[in-house]
């Protein structure tokens, strides 16, 4: 019986993949806006869903996952996306990668959101790194230029 348990247990090692990965989900603690204007958050995983405004100089505090993403099609349909309030004009969408864990943000590049059709003028091969490390949770602040900055908690 030893002899059959040692050999379950070696095919068992062989078998396993050369790389293991960790993987985890990174939270959005909070977002402060210091953009000119008022940003509503649309969690694109969950329509259905009110994340409110976030009015300048205050802090939204929230507890919400960051979608994993590793492409154009799911940056559009999985991503948070944070866009102007008045016409519904694209700020960023933000992501994480399941490859690397790292957090990522994709410039919106003044798009307008349509609900009916979420496709805009953003390439997942424009992402930019949003925080240094993965992270359990970051706070974003949206700066004056409409872009976000993270900071790992």
């Amino acid at each position: 019986m030893k002899k059959l348990s040692a050999i379950v247990t070696l095919l068992l090692i062989v078998a396993a993949p050369m790389e293991a990965r960790a993987f985890w989900n990174t939270g959005l603690a909070s977002v402060t806006n210091n953009y000119s204007k008022s940003v509503r958050v649309v969690d694109q995983e969950d329509r259905n869903s009110d994340l409110g405004v976030i009015n300048v100089g205050r802090p939204f505090i929230s507890k919400l996952t960051i979608p994993w993403c590793d492409s154009t099609a799911e940056l559009q349909s999985k991503a948070l996306n944070f866009m102007e309030t008045g016409p519904l004009k694209i700020l960023f969408y933000l992501c994480q990668n399941y490859q690397d864990n790292m957090v990522y943000f994709v410039p919106g590049n003044g798009a307008l959101w349509d609900p009916n059709d979420p496709v805009t003028k953003v390439d997942w091969a424009s992402r930019v790194r949003c925080a240094p490390a993965p992270a359990s949770y970051i706070d974003v602040i949206i700066g004056s230029n409409g872009l976000p900055t993270c900071t790992p908690k």
